[in-house]
């Protein structure tokens, strides 16, 4: 499976984060405790339907959210696909919960964009 774009929301340390990888090999880098794992362990969970980190749904779900979706557009068996994981069927609540903006990064700058349009 390729990657190609992701979203989380209400994804542990996550309000909303959108990113597009480029083709090869992608490096995730920062500081201590900023996500890098948390990243990587919302990939796995669209990969195995569960985490490498915790069998507690309710530890993937970021405060104040009532649960936590990872959204990803993804290559897999040959075709191009959308990928989905929530934590709980409360996507309703989610979604009432969720900033309506997200910050992406687009042509080296930082631009306030409303989620719809994060991709």
């Amino acid at each position: 499976m390729i990657v190609r774009k992701i979203a989380l929301n209400g994804w542990r340390n996550y309000e909303f984060a959108a990113a597009e990888f480029s083709p090869g090999t992608n490096v995730i880098t920062g500081e201590n405790a900023q996500g890098k794992t948390n990243l990587l362990e919302a990939v796995y969970l669209l990969t195995g339907g569960k985490s490498f980190r915790t069998r507690f749904d309710k530890e993937l779900i970021g405060f104040g959210y009532t649960s936590a979706e990872v959204l990803a557009d993804v290559f897999a068996f040959g075709r191009e696909q959308r990928a989905k994981g929530k934590t709980s069927d409360a996507i309703t609540k989610l979604m009432n919960l969720a900033p309506k903006t997200a910050t992406v990064e687009r042509d080296g700058k930082e631009l306030q964009v409303p989620v719809e349009e994060a991709w």
